[in-house]
């Protein structure tokens, strides 16, 4: 049966003359009765319906509901894709989600639409509906697309030779990655994958999604996921190999079980997957040594020949796999069994997903599945689907892996010797991209991104060509030992950080470049809090280039301002300076001697901190011969997150001779000779106290590399480290790389800034009581005249797209002179965003904003302007360290 055409906004479905009567009426009866969905719409136009026709079919069948996936629109001024560059930004994401969800369901009756499954991380979640139920969505203009829930197949149908992947094998391969292997479940008790009860030192989590259990221990002998499992990160068998089993291509990797099989029936439900997916974000980091940064999926749906064409067709799988990726996790699929030679199955045909075909691991015998007369090594197998979108080829017949325990799974025995099909050669790809990202971990300090590892495993795979199509298509076959190696030294990451002037101060004739006790840091907490970490962060937001902030004194925090505000010497002191009024650029405030005046003001509430908090804090003790503290056990994780969570932190440290001396070799490339650390404090000289900002954590040495603050000219010609080395990657100018012991024992306290929120629409502006409203997360706008309220994404001119973040931006259009706006804070909101440009080309009788306006742009007469009144910036100091004596 086939619906041969449909038009839902002029009322017509044509049907095709084959078609049952009682599914011809329940067709009309859709196209004819869309009721209107309660409300407030943000959004115009009807969804888009995928795959009506077997929606409409299971209706006609006498099914009462039907399940089906929501894409839901997001608002005008939130992200097009999710952030997760910081817990904060994940937060964010995750509430975005939550409250979009539930502002679409509170519109239906749950005998109508009923849950299935919420996501965490993504716009939209699966239902059964009613017939009625299924006509609201399709009548919603707030819901992007509709779709039939789907069922998947397990893609079943030697390689670690083949691939080359013997690659140090005991050391590196794996070691600080884990592998989510979405499939039928894993068995925990085979002693190659944890050999305990979950979870283990193997299977570190997971979850069963199939039944909505804890517990992804597989069910009715189904041994699909273990095989997989022991492919990409089985352990090195105990006692050697097992027949042909030798482990897995990434033996040290960590795996985290998500079952998505449902017991009884054996269905794999799409939902499910999507679920599984979900949760790989939400729990990406729940072992930070171990985060989640590959996805296995050897199973699929369908097939489509373009990647555009697939995400039409699964629009809640495209979220789910582009939110995976987004969040630095890459997605591994199988191509699917069908012997198709020019489409792939779903996921892998996805734009964001890795598809992985399968070649033959070595010469063997003619198979039933493929009956030709000894297939041969590399040649890729009979069944194995291609097609241009395809990246990767991989072993697969015959795979000797783990099985289920006992007679229960595949063999008698507790491994399998011919496990086969895309599902085999998915996860030689998976455990391949796990081994990238632990190699590179070790020789960088840091993962690649998904995009930079996959290049790695497609640019040096070995061209093997499909004789099959009608034109033959060549595809890389992994050769794991080849991308490893080209594995190249990162340079460091951009600091972002251009020099400024010369932080030592003169008292009494004497030049400092270390406070003592009394002055606690001294200027450097203005400088290492003010003009390195905002900067960092400011830069980092506005994707402002290091080039564009050593031209630009505007886009350069300015440490000036917290200096003659009183912003120096303790870092509480700055902080509450910095979210209470923030900091202007150099060129707002250029001078130290300047005085801050109210323009300057203005400028610093551009660029204030969210809030600010402490890691750790000690008072330290100053006897008579120096400094005699120390010998903390100070949370380094934490600081190692935050690093990790792509920010920065300050820090107050111990100033010894030793440090003064600090000056690794100009060209020294071995990591471990340019480590500072206190051997003997007793035996070293106390100079001060200095606050530096920490930008990066290096595994590898396992040390902090904090950016110099002190000298003469600021990250050129350091006070310590080396002035020129062009050939190390370990020695640039102006940086120092304090041990992890050295903070762990002897820092006095750590500290960060969190950044202002940003600006997200939550609903357009609509029309009430009279007046024009619309929210954010944090403010309530109302607008009263005769212009339109409107967001916009496009500021004014272009000088002003060079100045302003990016948008939303408010728009009044058609604005007269007695305008009045008003912008409150939402209850329980203590401060809210900045709005970056409020545009009228009218004028306001009345404006009263609770929250900063970055630029305001008024063609007509402004009559009566006020805001909310801010608190003044501290006056007193707080608690000098007092001398031991």
């Amino acid at each position: 049966m086939m619906v041969s055409h449909a038009t839902l906004a002029s009322g017509l479905i044509r049907v095709s003359q084959s078609m049952k009567q009682p599914m011809a009426l329940l067709v009309l009866s859709l196209a004819l009765v869309l009721p209107a969905v309660p409300g407030e719409s943000f959004a115009t136009g009807a969804p888009r319906a995928v795959d009506m026709e077997s929606v409409l079919e299971q209706f006609a069948a006498g099914d009462a509901t039907v399940g089906v996936n929501v894409v839901l629109r997001c608002p005008p001024g939130t992200l097009s894709a999710p952030s997760f560059a910081t817990p904060a930004a994940a937060r964010v994401t995750r509430e975005r989600m939550k409250a979009l969800q539930e502002a679409t369901l509170a519109a239906y009756g749950p005998a109508d639409v009923s849950v299935r499954r919420r996501f965490d991380n993504l716009p939209g979640f699966s239902a059964q509906v009613s017939l009625k139920g299924y006509q609201q969505l399709l009548a919603d203009p707030n819901i992007e697309a509709v779709a039939p829930v789907r069922t998947f197949e397990l893609m079943l149908a030697q390689g670690i030779p083949l691939i080359r992947g013997n690659v140090d094998r005991t050391t590196e391969t794996g070691r600080n990655v884990s592998i989510a292997i979405i499939d039928s479940g894993v068995d925990y008790f085979h002693p190659d994958l944890g050999g305990g009860a979950f979870p283990n030192d193997k299977v570190i989590g997971g979850y069963d999604f199939g039944d909505g259990d804890p517990d992804p221990f597989p069910d009715d002998g189904e041994a699909h996921g273990t095989a997989v499992a022991g492919i990409a990160a089985g352990r090195i068998p105990a006692g050697g190999a097992v027949g042909d089993y030798i482990g897995g291509v990434a033996p040290n990797a960590r795996i985290y079980a998500l079952k998505v099989q449902q017991s009884g029936s054996g269905l794999i439900f799409d939902d499910a997957v999507i679920g599984a997916l979900d949760w790989c974000v939400t729990h990406r980091n729940d072992d930070p040594d171990n985060p989640i940064l590959v996805a296995n999926m050897s199973l699929g749906k369908g097939a489509y020949s373009d990647t555009l064409l697939c995400a039409t067709a699964e629009p809640l799988l495209a979220v789910a796999t582009d939110t995976a990726y987004a969040a630095g996790i890459a997605v591994v699929a199988a191509s699917g069994n069908n012997s198709l030679t020019s489409a792939i199955s779903a996921p892998a045909c996805l734009p964001n997903v890795i598809s992985v075909g399968a070649v033959y691991d070595a010469s063997i015998p003619a198979t039933a599945v493929c009956p030709e007369d000894f297939p041969a090594a590399d040649v890729v197998t009979c069944y194995s689907n291609t097609a241009p979108i395809l990246d990767l080829l991989a072993p697969s017949d015959n795979a000797y892996t783990a099985d289920i325990l006992g007679s229960s799974g595949y063999a008698s025995g507790d491994y399998m010797s011919a496990f086969n099909g895309t599902s085999a050669a998915t996860p030689y790809a998976a455990g391949a991209m796990a081994a990238i990202q632990s190699a590179a971990l070790t020789i960088n300090g840091r993962y690649l991104s998904v995009s930079h590892a996959q290049r790695l495993l497609t640019e040096t795979g070995d061209s093997v060509t499909d004789t099959r199509p009608e034109t033959p298509i060549s595809k890389p076959r992994v050769n794991l030992a080849a991308a490893v190696s080209a594995i190249t030294v990162l340079p460091p990451q951009p600091d972002l950080l251009p020099p400024v002037v010369n932080q030592n101060y003169t008292y009494n004739g004497n030049l400092f470049a270390f406070p003592s006790f009394v002055e606690g840091y001294g200027v450097s907490v203005a400088f290492a809090m003010g003009y390195y970490y905002r900067t960092f962060q400011e830069a980092r937001e506005r994707g402002y280039t290091p080039q564009e902030l050593s031209e630009d004194p505007a886009k350069i925090m300015s440490p000036h301002f917290l200096f003659n505000n009183g912003g120096s010497g303790f870092f509480n002191f700055a902080g509450e300076l910095m979210t209470g009024w923030g900091v202007p650029s150099l060129l707002d405030y250029p001078s130290y001697w300047q005085l801050t005046d109210e323009e300057s003001l203005q400028a610093a509430a551009q660029h204030k901190a969210l809030s600010y908090e402490y890691f750790f804090y000690h008072r330290p003790v100053v006897g008579p011969d120096g400094f005699a503290g120390g010998r903390w056990n100070n949370n380094v994780k934490k600081l190692i997150e935050q690093i990790d969570n792509a920010d920065a932190f300050c820090l107050g440290i111990p100033v010894y001779q030793s440090l003064v001396n600090y000056a690794p070799s100009p060209n020294e490339t071995d990591p471990r000779k340019i480590i500072y650390d206190v051997a003997n404090p007793a035996q070293d000289t106390f100079v001060g106290f200095q606050a530096l900002c920490v930008i990066d954590y290096l595994r590898n040495i396992r040390a902090f590399k904090a950016v110099n603050s002190w000298g003469d000219a600021w990250g050129i010609h350091p006070y310590y480290g080396v002035t020129d080395a062009p050939d190390s990657p370990y020695t640039p100018r102006g940086y120092v790389y304090l041990s992890e012991n050295f903070v762990r024992k002897y820092a006095i306290e750590a500290w960060a800034l969190r950044d202002e929120a940003a600006l997200e629409v939550v609903t357009s502006p609509t029309l009430k009581g009279g007046a024009q409203v619309t929210e954010t997360t944090d403010y309530k706008i109302t607008y009263r005249g005769a212009g339109t309220l409107q967001w916009a994404f496009a500021p004014a001119t272009a000088q002003l797209a060079s100045d302003l973040p990016p948008g939303p931006y408010l728009k009044i259009t058609g604005g007269g002179a007695d305008d009045q706006l008003n912008i409150a804070l939402k209850p329980k909101v203590k401060r809210g965003e900045t709005i970056p440009l409020v545009q009228t080309d009218g004028g306001f009788k009345k404006l009263f904003t609770a929250g900063a306006i970055q630029t305001l742009l008024v063609e007509d007469a402004l009559q009566n302007l006020s805001a909310k009144k801010r608190t003044s910036p501290p006056s007193s100091r707080p608690d000098r360290w007092e001398p031991f004596t």
